[in-house]
C-alpha cells in the first residue's frame, strides 16, 4: 500500500501487525543526522576539545570506523580525563533550543502509535530531541514513557509503551553519574 505518490510500498501485513502492536520501530543515527553530528565528526569534536590528537593507533581504528573503540582508547590514555570527555560529550549534543524543526521525530513518534495507542521505539541514539518532539507535539499524541541503560524494562506486549534508549539518554543537565551511564565507548 502506497500512501503518497511515488512513496514506499508498505505491505499490509506489515500495516496490519503495526495496528495490532506487533511492530517495534527500531530508530538509529540517521534520524538526527540533520541536527547532530554523525559519529565520526563527533570523535573528531571530542578530540579536539579534549586538546588531544590522533595518536597512529586511533588513526587505523578512525580509518576502519572503530570509533567507539577510538574513545575508549582516548579515555585509557588519557587517564582521569573521562570527565571531561564526557561533558565536551554533553556540550556537543545538547540541544538548546525546543523550536528547532523535528518534522522527522514527531512523524516517527505519530507513526509508531498502534491502534491502542501505545508506541514501540527502540532508539541506538542518546540525544533528546524525541523529548522535544513529544513537547512540539503536546495533546496530539499520549505522554511517552522513557526507558534508558542501563536499566532497561522488559519490553512486554502488555505493558510497553514508550521509547528504549538502548544507548542511555543524556542528561537534561551536566551530570556526571547520569554521562557515566551512557554507552559512548567499547568498553561501556
Amino acid at each position: 500500500m502506497q500512501f503518497i505518490d511515488n512513496g514506499p510500498d508498505i505491505p499490509e501485513e506489515l500495516l496490519y501487525l503495526h495496528q495490532q502492536g506487533k511492530v517495534v520501530f527500531f530508530c538509529g543515527a540517521g534520524i538526527s543526522a540533520n541536527k547532530l553530528p554523525p559519529f565520526r565528526k563527533l570523535v573528531y569534536r571530542l578530540f579536539r576539545r579534549c586538546h588531544t590528537r590522533l595518536n597512529a593507533f586511533e588513526k587505523k581504528l578512525m580509518k576502519r570506523g572503530d570509533y567507539d573503540d577510538i574513545l575508549d582508547y582516548l579515555e585509557q590514555r588519557l587517564p582521569g580525563r573521562r570527565e571531561e570527555l564526557r561533558y565536551e560529550l554533553f556540550n556537543i549534543l545538547r540541544i538548546k533550543s525546543v523550536k528547532e524543526n523535528l518534522d522527522t521525530h514527531k512523524a516517527l513518534l505519530q507513526l509508531s502509535l498502534n491502534s491502542q495507542n501505545k508506541l514501540h521505539l527502540v532508539t541506538t541514539n542518546f540525544d533528546r530531541l524525541f523529548f522535544h518532539a513529544e513537547h512540539q507535539l503536546g495533546n496530539k499524541i499520549p505522554h511517552i514513557h522513557y526507558s534508558q541503560a542501563p536499566t532497561l524494562e522488559i519490553p512486554r506486549d502488555s505493558c510497553w509503551n514508550g521509547i528504549v534508549y538502548l544507548h542511555g539518554l543524556l542528561p537534561q543537565q551536566k551530570d556526571l553519574y547520569e554521562l557515566n551511564k551512557l554507552v559512548l565507548t567499547s568498553a561501556d
